[in-house]
């Protein structure tokens, strides 16, 4: 490892020790006459470490690649954050008589610290997730500089990202967005009006990390402060995770979990003409393109074609009750050959994918259980949602897209899906 990645998990180290984070930083403990105390918030904790680690590569230069690197080494650290700290309460809760108020601050403390866990987990992979998506995004820019080729126009060249910059700041009529999208995509053609929205996508996002960028954690607790005094709901984005037991099995369905919505707390309206701009090449998309084309598979740098079932060689039995379980709930089509569903269980590339029958909450549900919540499929390096495009399609041949995928709720047959994935 090189001394520039070795600092910064020196400086990782240093924030998940859990002990000394707390005592500097989040929480009190005490131990007084009437037992153990300790306040903690799981919610502060997880924004504060993944900010300042955040900061940290940011300040330092990382590049994409360097950023995806590390996080990709960060996970199993962070998987770790609440084990000493939680392990040591255990064994202090068994040294307790039954009726000591103790055991009930212990419990409680023990779910905050996997709560942190949890919502640090979510940080992180959506952060991935992100650098991943701005990677491909930046593979895909056009020349910013476009000649005009009007010669009798005031304008021979136009540089992109100051067209970018003045829709931002509201500095440019409709009809100006219009002709200039107009001369830059050629009379808009579809395949240029698609490069120039993942230009401008690649834009927006640089532009809201350097406006999470201009708040600090101070700044944050103060918003939501003022929200609360004025009566207004903290906004929150929802993800789910599963309640599990001290032994790592699932023990119900998973519990809702909410990570701050930063953009609607802090500058909510800021980007609206980007937005704005987005829609409307989005529209201008749609009108040229009579039917959607199912997405490409995205190559990756890892060799994944297909989940590889960790039992594959040896549990062909129950990867047949896993088909018929899905067949008979209507997950995936009943013309589903058994030798294609197998297939995309093998790791190896597949030759047809696998029709899903179910909504797409439901398949998203699907893929978390088997690759992050029950780890039924050997670990993949958060390639899941683009393996899952590969494995899967819509009726009709239809393509899967990555990013709509990942984002959805848990559905009502969250409990159906997880018993048969527990069923592997």
């Amino acid at each position: 490892m090189s001394s520039r990645y070795y600092e910064t998990y020196s400086l990782l180290c240093q924030q998940i020790k859990v002990t000394k984070y707390i005592q500097e930083n989040i929480g009190t403990a005490s131990f007084a006459s009437d037992g153990y105390k300790i306040t903690f918030n799981a919610e502060t904790t997880s924004t504060t470490i993944f900010t300042s680690i955040k900061k940290y590569l940011d300040d330092n230069l990382y590049t994409v690649e360097e950023k995806i690197l590390f996080i990709e080494n960060l996970i199993p650290f962070v998987k770790h954050f609440d084990s000493a700290i939680t392990n040591r309460m255990v064994e202090r809760k068994k040294n307790c008589t039954p009726e000591d108020p103790s055991i009930l601050e212990y419990d409680k403390a023990i779910e905050s610290f996997t709560k942190a866990k949890e919502l640090l987990t979510a940080h992180f992979t959506d952060y991935f997730d992100s650098l991943i998506s701005l990677k491909e995004k930046s593979t895909e820019q056009i020349n910013t500089k476009i000649s005009n080729r009007n010669t009798n126009d005031d304008i021979h060249t136009l540089d992109v990202n100051d067209f970018f910059e003045q829709i931002e700041e509201g500095e440019i009529t409709k009809i100006e967005i219009h002709n200039t999208v107009e001369k830059i995509t050629s009379d808009f053609k579809p395949e240029k009006l698609k490069i120039l929205l993942a230009d401008f996508e690649f834009y927006l996002h640089n532009s809201k990390e350097e406006k999470d960028a201009e708040y600090s954690s101070d700044d944050i607790f103060k918003e939501m402060e003022k929200w609360k005094k004025q009566g207004k709901e903290i906004p929150y984005k929802k993800y789910f995770f599963p309640v599990k037991n001290e032994e790592g099995k699932l023990v119900r369905s998973s519990e809702e979990t909410k990570i701050l919505d930063k953009e609607k707390l802090l500058y909510e309206y800021d980007f609206f003409t980007c937005y704005q701009f987005k829609n409307f090449l989005i529209t201008e998309i749609n009108k040229r393109v009579k039917s959607p084309e199912p997405p490409a598979k995205i190559a990756t740098s890892a060799k994944f074609h297909s989940f590889k079932y960790k039992k594959f060689n040896n549990s062909q039995d129950l990867l047949k009750k896993l088909f018929s379980s899905l067949k008979s709930k209507g997950f995936i089509a009943k013309d589903t050959d058994l030798k294609d569903f197998k297939k995309i269980f093998s790791g190896e590339a597949i030759e047809k994918p696998v029709v899903w029958t179910g909504n797409k909450s439901e398949l998203c549900y699907f893929i978390k259980q088997l690759a992050t919540e029950q780890n039924k499929v050997e670990d993949l390096k958060f390639k899941h949602w683009e393996v899952a495009t590969i494995c899967f399609v819509y009726p009709n041949n239809k393509g899967i897209d990555r990013d709509q995928l990942k984002g959805q709720k848990a559905p009502a047959t969250a409990k159906t899906i997880e018993t048969i994935v527990g069923s592997l």
